[in-house]
């Protein structure tokens, strides 16, 4: 293959982390590999696209590695897709927890407060 001396397919990102365990700086650090990927995709399949048109050796291996290079795209956003979804799934879970966990412990601090209110008042008030 000629054009293999030039063209060097992109390195998929890893989408491999778990969901649950990254912050948004990490989901921010993936999405950016999958910027970098389409660059180097753009890259590699330009350089593709050279050997293809000029028609010189190792054109029909230059179309099939473009081809394999489209397919591979689809797979890397599919594949993003899904981590973007788990992310957002477990995001808003985690506020969705912390939301809870604040609401209740509001209403203990309240209840707290409530009973140190009425702790000076006479007894015989509700009478």
């Amino acid at each position: 293959m000629a054009f293999a001396e030039d063209c060097t397919a992109p390195e998929r990102p890893d989408f491999s982390m778990n969901v649950e365990e990254i912050d948004v700086q990490d989901y921010n650090d993936v999405t950016e590999g999958l910027i970098r990927f389409e660059d180097a995709s753009a890259n590699y399949r330009a350089c593709l696209d050279l050997t293809i048109s000029e028609r010189s050796e190792g054109w029909v291996d230059a179309l099939s590695a473009y081809n394999a290079s489209s397919l591979a795209q689809d797979e890397v956003y599919a594949a993003y897709e899904a981590f973007s979804e788990g992310f957002m799934e477990a995001s808003e879970k985690k506020a969705a927890e912390a939301a809870e966990k604040q609401s209740a412990e509001s209403a203990e601090e309240a209840e707290e407060r409530l009973a140190e209110l009425n702790k000076d008042l006479p007894e015989d008030l509700g009478e």
